[in-house]
Formats: C-alpha cells, structure tokens, sequence
C-alpha cells in the first residue's frame, strides 16, 4: 500500500531517541524533577507526536496519490524540525520553570501543526477520488485538536488558579490524547490493521469507521469544551459521544481480527495497546459521570495518564513501527521478512511481560512491587530498542546479498542466517514463550513482596484495632497532612489501650486524598484544603493505612499506627 522510503536520520532517529530519554529518565526518575509528568511527555509529546507526523503525511501520501505542494514549509524536515524544537522547549521550560521556553515550545508546536494540517487539506483537494482517502481527514482534525491543546498546555504552564488549572488539566488530556493521539491511530487502522493482519479490507467496515469521525470529533470537542466553561455534564456527555465512535471504529477491527486472529508481535502489541485505551476510556466515561467534583475527575485523569501512555500509546506505537519499518524500508520482501523476524523474536514472552505488569501496576499494590513491576515493563519496551537494531543490521546484510556482496547465511559475513518466523512455529513453543512471561510477572512480584512484606504482613493481620486492648483512659490526638503523595507525620505511636483520633488535612493544592486504614476506618475523599476527624477508637495492634485513590499508594502515601510494647 504504501511506497518504499527507504531510511532518513530525521525522520527515524528521533522517534528512537525519544524512547531512549524516556527509558533513561525512567530508570532516574528518583534524580530527577516531575518524573512522571517528564516520563509521559518525553513519550507522547516526543516520540508519539514525531512519529504521528511521519507516518500521517505517508499514509496521506499513499491513500491520496498525491505529494504536497512545493514550498518551504511543506518540507517534511522544516515541520519535524519545529515540533522536536518545540517538544525540547516545552520540557525544558517546565523542568527549569521558565514559563516563556515553553510558550514558545508550545508555539513551535502549534506552527508544525497547523501547517501539517493546511498542506493535509491542500493535498485532499487537489487528489482525486480514491477509496480511502477520507481516512485522511482523521489526520487533518487531530492535527487542529493538537493546536489547541498545545495552547491549553501553555497556559497550564503559568501560575493560574487551582480550579481553573484542575479544568484546563481535563481539556488538555482530552484534546491531545483522545484528539491528536487516539483520532489519528483510530484513522490510521481503518487500512493498516487490516495490512498488518493480512487480510482484505471490509468495504462496509472502512465505510462505517468513515463515518465515525464527525462523532468523535463532536464527543472530543464537546468534552474540552465543557471542562473550559466549567459544564462537567458536558465532558460525560462528550466522552460517551467519544466511546460510540470508537466502537464504530472498532467494529471493523474485531471483524478483521476475527477473520484472522493477531499473531505476530505487530498486531497483539496493536490489539492490546486498543483494549488499554477502551478500557481506560471506560474509567474516565464513569468517572466524568460520577466524580462529585472538578479535583475528582482532574484525579481520575491524572491516574489514568500512565496507562493511557504505556499501555494504550507506547503499545500502537511499538507494535506499528514493528511492522511499519520493515515494511518501507526497501530491498525487496526478502530484506522485509528479514526485519520482521528480528521483531518478532519473544513476541509473546514481551507481550505477557508488558501487559501482566501493567495490569499489576494498576492494581492498589505496594510500592516495591510495583516498582518490580514496573522495571520488568520498562526492560520489555526496551528490548524493542535493540531489536530494531537487529532488524536494520539483518536488513542491510539482505541487501548485500541481495547484490552478491555477502554469502547469505555466511558466518564470516555476519549475515543473518534464515529463521522461521515466531508465528508460524509450533504453538507449543508460542505458548512455551507465554508461560515464560508469566513466570517473570510473578517472579517480579514476589520480588516486590521480598523487598517490602510489610504491607502484605499488615493485611494479615488486619482486624479490629482494640483487639486485647486494656483501655488506658488516654486519648492521643494527632493531626496528619496530605500533600506530595505524602502522609506527615507518616507514622503515629500510641500505648496499648489508647484511643486514637486522626484529623486528616488535604493540603495539597491540586490532588483528592483520603486515609484509609487496614481496620476498614476511612476517611471520605477530601478536596484539597477539606478536613475530616477520623476517631480510630482504641488501639491494640500495629496498623497500616494508605491513601486509596489509585496510583497515590504506590508513590508513597502510607501511614504506620505503632503501638509501643
């Protein structure tokens, strides 16, 4: 479908090297500031958006018959120019809290993209009709919601208000992940995913996909909108709008995929990065429905991002480039076979590593394992790095012995030997493969639980605290303060017999907190500056408690209750 390329430093490299800065600042994220706010960025600000435009004016290209119009701007390397420049700017000036770089990060940002979209619109009106071509203007309108969510970026960036910032947060997630991301690979799998399958595209399918898109435009704007204006029935309504055209979209992928089901690395890595986003689209529909306020569902959403990045994201972008760069790279199907077997090594072992630890990461599980966890998804995502190393090597000795530079299957030349691809070996061994993975999750996870029992000793024992307590008359008062996902004091002692009554104080100035204890005593969610009593009544055991919003737990927000004796 597409035409060979061939290999461009500027239009490669930098995907790569976004990955590899988001792998790094992963591993030192204890060093560095904002680590999870740089972590996200570096991904979908960075190597998602770079490799959004690539692929977006190729497939325009491909699907349209059509090269854009000659001018300075129009050239691929000005646009990716400004948008790296741009996504550099806006990282540095929120890392260093120089709000003018990243404004005019966030302005580089929002040139890039808004000339991506006139030269998509010249290029639509000039081409002639074709079957898919409609399929282009999925790009066209992510690339205006990316214009104004870059604008909602920078203002994020200033010292505003907490209530306008909590708003501006939802609309800025919406516009750039459920926009710019999620409407563009919603796009771009109406003829893709039935190419990476191997199968015949569904005329009917495509056709209704097509008309999915004034559906989700309509659902992603009207969500931004009401969160601007301050109307949070209208983000539920909108994100509900959002669902019915992604299951417009999704009721050709299912058909596709059930006429041929995944089984190379591309398409389980496409197919499980598509469930991660349903099913967090689901948690941010109930939460818009539900969330009591404007700092609940600002939460909700700040909760949901990671899995949104590296379940939903990273997977569609990992499994597509696994079939995309051999695909367009050129020497020929021999040199593309090549490549894809090199990606497709320990497909399946990658696939139940990744998606087992992002689903135990998810749950409300200690830190250490969670950090166990989270350390064995990063390795897996690495190993697409080297990976494409591989891959480019055995595709550049295809060539040569293509053009009798090299003995294929030479070991003096270093050329890969050939192999039989992953998914057409015995499914023992693919299931073999899986196993693996899942031992490695739950290895993972007993290491976590080796490096910190101390949550899982407490579940064990948990129960009434005035459990043979001896009442002593005393009562011990204590005030706690939640803020920077951290209770303080983060432990309490008392005697045997004392009554314990906790106030918990949110001050922290833009998360929801609660405390809940290993007794089953919980405060309610309190918004930043809210204050509850918690009477505790008396203690006769250590307690554990912990903040219950998800992720809070995990990044630290745990309060011991000891008792001395």
């Amino acid at each position: 479908m597409a035409k060979r390329r061939g290999f461009s430093a500027l239009r490669d490299i930098p995907t790569v090297l976004w990955l590899v800065a988001t792998v790094v600042v992963a591993l030192a994220h204890t060093s560095v500031p904002v680590p999870r706010w740089l972590m996200i960025h570096l991904l979908l600000l960075g190597a998602v958006s770079h490799s959004i435009l690539v692929w977006s004016q190729h497939f325009a290209d491909a699907l349209l018959r059509t090269r854009p119009p000659r001018h300075r701007l129009a050239r691929m390397g000005v646009r990716l120019g400004l948008l790296n420049a741009g996504a550099v700017l806006v990282v540095g000036g929120v890392v260093l809290a120089r709000w003018g770089v990243t404004v005019t990060g966030a302005a580089a940002i929002i040139v890039a993209s808004g000339t991506h979209t006139a030269l998509l619109v010249r290029q639509i009106r000039r081409s002639l009709p074709a079957r898919f071509a409609p399929t282009v203007r999925f790009y066209v309108v992510a690339a205006v919601l990316l214009v104004l969510g870059a604008a909602i970026g920078a203002i994020l960036a200033r010292d505003i208000s907490q209530a306008l910032h909590e708003r501006l947060q939802v609309a800025h997630v919406t516009l750039n992940v459920l926009g710019w991301i999620g409407m563009t690979v919603l796009g771009t799998l109406i003829t893709l995913w039935p190419t990476v399958l191997g199968t015949r595209i569904e005329q009917g399918c495509a056709a209704m996909a097509i008309r999915a898109l004034p559906v989700l435009t309509a659902g992603v704007v009207f969500a931004a909108l009401g969160a601007v204006v301050n109307q949070r029935w209208w983000v539920t309504i909108g994100v509900v709008a959002y669902l019915v055209g992604v299951g417009m979209v999704a009721r050709g992928l299912v058909s596709h995929a059930w006429r041929r089901p995944p089984v190379t690395y591309a398409t389980l890595s496409i197919a499980s990065g598509l469930l991660w986003g349903a099913g967090s689209l689901g948690v941010i529909a109930w939460a818009s429905a539900s969330a009591p306020t404007w700092t609940a569902l600002a939460g909700t959403f700040d909760s949901v991002a990671p899995l949104l990045a590296a379940g939903f994201a990273a997977q569609v972008l990992v499994g597509a480039l696994s079939f995309l760069i051999p695909a367009v790279l050129g020497g020929g199907p021999a040199s593309a076979r090549v490549s894809h077997r090199e990606f497709d090594r320990g497909a399946q072992l990658r696939i139940v590593v990744i998606n087992g630890g992002l689903a135990v990461w998810a749950v409300a599980v200690p830190a250490a394992v969670r950090v166990a966890s989270s350390m064995a998804v990063l390795a897996a995502f690495a190993a697409f790095l080297v990976l494409l190393v591989r891959a480019t090597r055995a595709w550049r000795l295809s060539r040569e012995a293509a053009q009798g530079l090299v003995t294929p299957g030479s070991t003096g030349s270093g050329a890969t030997p050939v192999t039989v691809p992953w998914h057409a070996r015995p499914r023992g061994q693919r299931a073999g493969l899986a196993a693996t993975g899942l031992a490695i999750v739950a290895l993972v996870v007993a290491i976590g639980v080796a490096l910190d029992p101390a949550p899982f000793a407490a579940a064990a024992n948990a129960g009434p605290l005035d459990a043979a307590a001896v009442p002593t008359g005393r009562t011990v008062e204590v005030r706690v303060n939640a803020a920077d996902m951290r209770f303080t004091p983060d432990t309490i002692t008392v005697d045997p017999g004392d009554r314990l009554i906790v106030t918990v104080d949110n001050a922290d100035a833009t998360h929801v907190h609660d405390l809940v204890l290993d007794s089953g005593d919980t405060t309610a969610r309190l918004v930043p500056g809210q204050i509850e009593v918690l009477d505790v009544g008396l203690v006769g055991r250590n307690a554990q408690g912990w903040c219950s919003v998800l992720g809070h737990r995990s990044m630290g927000m745990v309060l011991s209750i000891d008792v001395t004796g």
